[in-house]
């Protein structure tokens, strides 16, 4: 059904259209609202951060939790944790001398090649 223009189409009647859009004080009103909720809300979460802040916190809670996840729990866990603290530092030391071989094997050149290293 075509109705005329001012008119649309409800059914088989044609119904004028009324002018009841929504002010524009009421929608500069409403953000207004909006962005001072916004603020009032940012504010009220960066006071709460401050005077709860504890730096170390956070990481206290992750290490318990990863130390939770990798290690069993009873006597075989505390012997995975003696295992790891007795072997980390023979590990950093390992990385350290690798590190140092490459920079032996490079020879003066700017990039190390793992074919000096070994002899084919």
């Amino acid at each position: 059904m075509r109705c005329e223009e001012q008119y649309y189409a409800a059914g088989n009647a044609c119904v004028e259209c009324s002018d009841t859009r929504i002010p524009a004080w009421m929608i500069q009103l409403a953000i207004a609202l909006l962005i001072l909720a916004f603020f009032a809300i940012a504010c009220a979460g960066i006071a709460y951060t401050v005077y709860s802040w504890n730096p170390g916190q956070w990481f206290e809670e992750w290490l318990q939790w990863a130390k939770k996840a990798i290690f069993s729990h009873g006597v075989l866990g505390s012997l995975q944790q003696e295992l790891v603290k007795r072997q980390l530092p023979i590990l950093l030391q390992m990385v350290q001398l690798w590190s140092v071989l490459a920079a032996l094997a490079s020879n003066g050149n700017k990039e190390a090649s793992p074919s000096k290293m070994w002899p084919a």
